[in-house]
């Protein structure tokens, strides 16, 4: 990983300047200026980065202890090459490392592209060079597994001036929403986007805390309050012991703390409700839901980046269903938690609260009527586009359709909680 340590460094004799500090943010300038380990042993003037030329990443012990590229990546092999700027803000440049040859995981997912070697050389997998730009030395490819961030004034010059035109962008941009609609989620690091503006049911993924086997969890937005937000998790029923075959019916109380996340309306487990995805949302690549918790916790959704892209997206009104669902959720039953099976081992968490339901869903259809609603099977789901001597059910507050009552009995969760079911489902009862 040392190819490309000769070039970029163009040190000279100067010792730290003053301007170099003045340019750092007023909380690190006391421990720069105090503290001599912090600080780059030859001084370089600051450069003025622009998107898609290559610029140098220096050795990571040149680089101060508090840069922001140090959390991302420890390992010196990242270090003394070439990157490729795709983006700036105001204070920092993002992004994706170069190295001669790919890792072998990267290359067969073809999470990479080919720098190319001059500005007639096409193809789908190859970025142009602008018009004028010189070219790399060796064969380079860009790594698209993760887009860093560094502070501007870090960076230096690369030894050559190089550029991708502009026009590449575009495909660059396809080749990253690709990867992430491919979901490579244990592999790829989803890129930060502006959440701002997400809706309540958008799955995102939560960064899990510095030193974890993994880079975050899946959660579901359930209030926006940019930059805060409340959230219930998203887990893998392959990795809870309560979805084993055969499921023991002592654990039937802990399911129903578990909503199913489907790609269409159906039946729930224990006669619980189903979160349906939207029509075009992509599905989650295993069979998962989403953990019941009656108080939501908050956390800041700044620091949240995407699960995929396009985002996995809850219907709304399965989100209705969901708070409702919460809301007449009984208090927590002490007792011992059920363990779930992680890729590391059996672990131990609080993650399900024992409760009984107090109310019972119906699940036998009883004779149409003339307010029944025909051809609506499923107890739970989005009732999309039916309607009933003219009235379009769209609004529905619960995903409730019982075919032997009326359409005001049917759908308010206040009348189904105190009303006696006609057969109730296996599982709810003590």
């Amino acid at each position: 990983m040392e190819e490309y340590a000769q070039y970029g460094e163009a040190p000279t004799s100067s010792p730290l300047a003053p301007p170099y500090t003045s340019m750092l943010p007023s909380e690190y300038r006391h421990n720069v200026l105090s503290t001599h380990q912090y600080l780059p042993r030859i001084w370089h003037p600051p450069i003025a980065p622009i998107p898609f030329k290559v610029y140098y990443l220096p050795d990571g012990r040149s680089i101060p202890q508090w840069s922001i590229v140090h959390i991302q990546k420890k390992n010196e092999g990242f270090y003394r090459h070439p990157v490729l700027v795709v983006d700036i803000d105001d204070r920092y440049v993002h992004f994706y490392s170069m190295t001669r040859q790919p890792p072998h995981a990267i290359a067969e997912l073809g999470m990479c592209l080919r720098v190319g070697t001059s500005s007639q050389e096409e193809g789908l997998n190859i970025l142009r060079l602008r018009v004028g730009s010189q070219r790399m030395h060796h064969e380079t490819w860009i790594n698209l597994e993760q887009r860093f961030r560094i502070e501007k004034h870090l960076l230096r010059h690369w030894s050559h001036d190089v550029t991708i035109a502009e026009s590449e962008w575009v495909k660059l941009r396809w080749k990253v929403e690709f990867l992430e609609g491919q979901q490579n989620r244990f592999i790829y690091k989803p890129i930060a986007r502006d959440l701002s503006q997400v809706r309540p049911g958008t799955i995102v993924l939560m960064p899990n805390p510095r030193g974890s086997a993994t880079l975050g969890a899946p959660v579901v937005v359930l209030e926006n309050q940019y930059p805060h937000f409340r959230f219930l998790r998203v887990k893998s029923m392959a990795e809870n012991i309560i979805f084993q075959e055969p499921r023991s019916p002592q654990q039937a109380r802990a399911r129903q703390n578990c909503l199913a996340i489907t790609p269409t309306l159906q039946y729930g487990h224990e006669g619980t409700p189903v979160m349906v995805l939207e029509p075009r949302s992509p599905n989650l690549r295993e069979k998962s839901y989403i953990e019941i918790n009656r108080k939501p916790n908050w956390s800041r959704l700044d620091k949240c980046q995407t699960w995929c892209w396009p985002p996995v997206k809850i219907q709304s009104h399965s989100i209705k269903v969901l708070r409702n669902y919460m809301a007449r959720l009984p208090p927590p039953i002490a007792g011992p938690m059920p363990r779930t099976q992680g890729r590391n081992g059996w672990e131990s968490r609080p993650q399900w609260n024992r409760m009984s339901i107090d109310y019972r869903y119906t699940t036998v259809a009883g004779p149409q009527n003339g307010n029944s609603h025909l051809g609506i099977n499923p107890m739970y789901g989005d009732i999309y586009g039916y309607t009933h001597d003219g009235y379009n059910y769209n609004d529905y507050d619960v995903h409730m359709a019982v075919h032997s009552y009326s359409y005001e009995q049917a759908h308010h969760i206040d009348w189904i909680s105190s009303r006696e079911s006609s057969a109730e489902p296996v599982g709810i009862h003590p």
